[in-house]
C-alpha cells in the first residue's frame, strides 16, 4: 500500500465522521452497540456457545436484533442444517487459547468444522461481537470500500482464509486508531 493512498483513504473516511452524528441509521446503529453485546456476548462466548439455542443464533442474523448488519441471515437455511456442527465450530471459533488463523483456517478447511453456509461476513460479526476491540468485520461492504480507498491488502497466492482475514484486521487496525474509532463505529463508516 501506498503512503499518498493511505494518507489519501484517512482523509476521506475523516470525512464521513460527522455523518455517524448526522445520520440516522449511522446514529442507531452506533446507539445500539451496547445493548447488542450485552446481549449477544454471553451468548457467543465460551463455554455458552456449546449450549446456543437455535433461536438465539438466528435472532443474532437478523438485522432488526443486531442492529449493524443487514446480509446475515441470507444463508441462513443451509447454516440450520448443520446446527450441532454449528455449536462445535463457534466453540472452536471464540476459543482465544488457539491463534486466530488456525482457528479460522481449521473452521474453512477442515470437514468437521466447516458449515455450509457459515461465511466471512457472520464469522466476522460474531468475533466482533465476542471480541470487540481485537476483530473487525469483513464483510462486502468494508472490502468494497477498502478497495475504493485503494488500502484492500495484498494477499500472497494461496494464502489461507485466516492469513488473509489477519491482514484485512491489521488494516481496520490501522484504520481505527488513525481516526480515533473503535472497530464497531469503523464498520458504519462502510455504509
Amino acid at each position: 500500500m501506498k503512503k499518498g493512498s493511505w494518507d489519501e483513504a484517512v482523509a476521506r473516511l475523516r470525512g464521513l465522521l460527522p455523518l455517524l452524528k448526522e445520520h440516522d441509521e449511522a446514529k442507531d446503529i452506533q446507539q445500539s452497540k451496547k445493548a447488542v453485546l450485552e446481549r449477544y456476548q454471553p451468548i457467543f462466548s465460551l463455554p455458552a456457545v456449546k449450549y446456543l439455542k437455535e433461536d438465539d443464533f438466528t435472532s443474532f442474523l437478523d438485522f432488526e436484533n443486531n442492529r449493524h448488519w443487514t446480509g446475515l441471515a441470507r444463508k441462513k437455511g443451509f447454516i440450520l442444517k448443520e446446527f450441532d456442527k454449528l455449536r462445535g465450530t463457534l466453540g472452536l471459533l471464540v476459543d482465544e487459547e488457539q491463534p486466530l488463523i488456525e482457528r479460522l483456517d481449521i473452521i474453512y478447511e477442515d470437514k468437521r468444522y466447516k458449515v455450509t453456509g457459515l461465511g466471512r461476513a457472520v464469522i466476522t460479526a460474531i468475533l466482533t461481537v465476542v471480541f470487540p476491540d481485537r476483530y473487525g468485520v469483513w464483510n462486502g461492504k468494508s472490502e468494497r470500500g477498502m478497495k475504493k480507498l485503494g488500502i484492500f491488502p495484498e494477499f500472497d497466492r494461496g494464502e489461507s482464509f485466516g492469513g488473509r482475514y489477519a491482514k484485512f484486521n491489521r488494516v481496520l487496525h490501522l484504520l481505527k486508531d488513525e481516526l480515533g474509532l473503535d472497530l464497531w463505529t469503523l464498520d458504519i463508516l462502510w455504509h
